[in-house]
């Protein structure tokens, strides 16, 4: 078995695949810093004690194993015996009226399956799982603060690659909106640079959807429209591609 990756070689795994926010990789290491804690805090409990067994409760399983041995060891009639019949039952098998085969009536168990049957089950450990909670959200947020001081983690870069990728098939304010969950804004510059292209980008992905083909009557137009909406290109930004397209 491969041993568990660590929390920061974890998150450096991420980063290197592509660019995450800050919010999306707290996120994602925050189930394994929770698993890595309450493992720690499960470790950290003193070994749990055993109730003291009383005279009786030692003496309880030798006198089951010792009943059931004496049981199936005493001589004595066929309808006295375990599993044999001397009236109408079927001695060949071990069946009861009723019965279903296999299955083990009480006096059929084992001395070893009577024993553990008896026995008292160790008790849990109680783990305090709001304290294991607080300190493994301590530790990723100990740990984000280390990869942006490193400069492995950047918002800035996230941001950048997450408008390249959206660029070409959204509009403003869907990419707005996008970043916004991470907790993420453009800044002016990159915001000016969407405005100036998204007339551009809308035209593109108009033409792509709709073939660059003007629409034939209203209702076409209407879905066009939702369409391009629902892209997140503005609807002033709509009208002048599709006003351009019926010239």
């Amino acid at each position: 078995m491969k041993p568990a990756l660590s929390l920061k070689a974890r998150a450096l795994a991420m980063l290197a695949r592509r660019e995450h926010s800050r919010a999306e990789l707290r996120r994602k290491l925050m189930p394994h810093a929770r698993a890595a804690a309450l493992a720690a805090a499960v470790q950290a409990q003193p070994p749990a004690e055993a109730p003291a067994a009383t005279a009786s409760d030692a003496a309880g399983p030798a006198q089951a194993s010792s009943f059931l041995s004496d049981l199936h060891r005493s001589p004595g009639p066929a309808s006295a015996r375990p599993g044999v019949f001397s009236s109408g039952g079927r001695s060949s098998t071990g069946l009861r009226r009723g019965g279903r085969a296999g299955a083990k009536t009480p006096v059929e168990l084992d001395a070893g399956e009577e024993a553990e049957a008896l026995g008292t089950p160790a008790p849990l450990p109680i783990v305090d799982t709001a304290a294991a909670w607080a300190q493994a959200e301590s530790a990723v947020e100990e740990l984000l603060d280390w990869l942006q001081a490193q400069r492995y983690l950047s918002e800035q870069r996230f941001a950048e690659s997450r408008v390249h990728a959206r660029a070409g098939r959204f509009g403003n304010l869907r990419i707005r909106q996008e970043l916004a969950q991470h907790g993420v804004a453009l800044d002016a510059e990159a915001t000016q640079r969407l405005r100036d292209t998204e007339l551009e980008r809308c035209r593109a992905v108009w033409a792509r959807k709709f073939g660059a083909e003007p629409p034939a009557d209203a209702a076409a137009r209407a879905r066009q429209m939702r369409f391009l909406a629902g892209r997140g290109f503005s609807a002033d930004v709509i009208r002048r591609v599709l006003q351009a397209s019926e010239d």
